[in-house]
C-alpha cells in the first residue's frame, strides 16, 4: 500500500504543477465476463499436495469481474491506477483423492471450494509515436495478485484456508489506431517474470460520443503463474468486457 499511496502522490504533484489543458484525468469502470481455468497445489506440513484443477476437480463457477481504474495523462506520458477483485464458489463430488493443505479429502466426499483475487496495478505508459491516427507506445506495470483458496467437506467441515501473494513487474507495448474523430480501436500486450510470471492482453473498440465520455467494448487475456513455498497456482482468465470512461 505504500506504493499506491506513493503513486498517487506523485499524480496529485503532476496535477497541481501543470496547466490545466495540458492534464487528462479520469476515471474507468469495467465489466468482465471471462472463463476460468488453471489449477493450484497446497502442500501441507507433512504431506504432498494434489495438483488441483479448478473446473474439473473443483466445479469453481464462472464469475464476473469488476475493475476501477483512474489515470492521468500529461502530453505523451500516462499513469494510472487500477483494482479488480474475483469471487469463485464451487462444490464437486471427488472422483479420486485429494490433499490440500494437509487435509485428505477421499474419493467420494463433497468439498465445497472458495477462491478470492484481488488485483492491483501501477501503470505508467510513454507513447513513442503519439498522433491522432496512429499511436505507438511502451508501458510498465507493477502488479500485486493476492489470493485465497480454501476447501472444506462434508466429512471434514473445518475449512482449510491458504493465502497468497504475487508481486511482478511487467513491460509491454500499446497501439491505438484513430478510425474516425470519435471511434478507435486500442490493443495493449505485457508480461513479466520476478519469483513468479504474468502476462496480459487485450484490444478493444472505443466510441467517444462526446469529449468526456467513452464506451469500450472488448475481449482480455490474463495468466498468472505464482510458485512459492506451500503454493504452485497457475490461473488464466480471458473473455470480453464493456467499460465507461469519464475524463476531466
Amino acid at each position: 500500500m505504500r506504493v499506491v499511496a506513493t503513486l498517487l502522490l506523485g499524480i496529485m504533484i503532476l496535477v497541481t504543477s501543470v496547466p490545466a489543458k495540458a492534464t487528462g484525468l479520469g476515471i474507468r469502470g469495467y465489466y468482465w465476463i471471462p472463463d476460468l481455468s488453471g489449477g493450484i497445489t497446497v502442500d501441507g506440513d507433512s504431506l504432498s499436495g494434489t495438483d488441483i484443477d479448478f473446473i474439473n476437480t473443483l466445479a469453481l463457477d464462472e464469475t464476473t469481474v469488476q475493475a476501477y481504474e483512474a489515470y492521468l495523462s500529461i502530453g505523451n506520458q500516462g499513469m494510472s491506477l487500477s483494482y479488480a477483485s474475483a469471487r469463485y464458489r464451487g462444490t464437486q463430488t471427488l472422483t479420486q483423492d485429494m490433499a490440500f493443505d494437509g487435509q485428505l479429502y477421499p474419493a467420494h466426499d463433497s468439498v465445497d471450494s472458495r477462491m478470492d483475487y484481488s488485483l492491483y496495478d501501477l501503470t505508467y505508459q510513454y507513447d513513442i509515436i503519439p498522433t491522432s491516427i496512429f499511436c505507438l507506445g511502451v508501458l510498465s506495470k507493477f502488479t500485486v495478485f493476492d489470493g485465497t483458496m480454501s476447501t472444506r467437506s462434508a466429512l471434514y467441515p473445518t475449512r482449510q484456508e491458504k493465502d497468497f501473494t504475487a508481486t511482478i513487474p511487467l513491460f509491454g507495448a500499446t497501439i491505438r489506431l484513430g478510425l474516425i474523430n470519435f471511434l478507435e480501436v486500442d490493443a495493449f500486450a505485457a508480461c513479466g517474470y520476478a519469483k513468479d510470471k504474468a502476462y496480459t492482453g487485450g484490444a478493444e473498440l472505443v466510441f467517444r460520443p462526446l469529449p468526456i465520455l467513452g464506451l469500450h467494448g472488448g475481449y482480455r487475456m490474463q495468466s498468472f503463474k505464482v510458485s512459492q513455498d506451500e503454493v504452485d497456482l497457475t490461473l488464466r482468465n480471458a473473455g470480453p468486457y464493456a467499460a465507461v470512461t469519464l475524463g476531466f
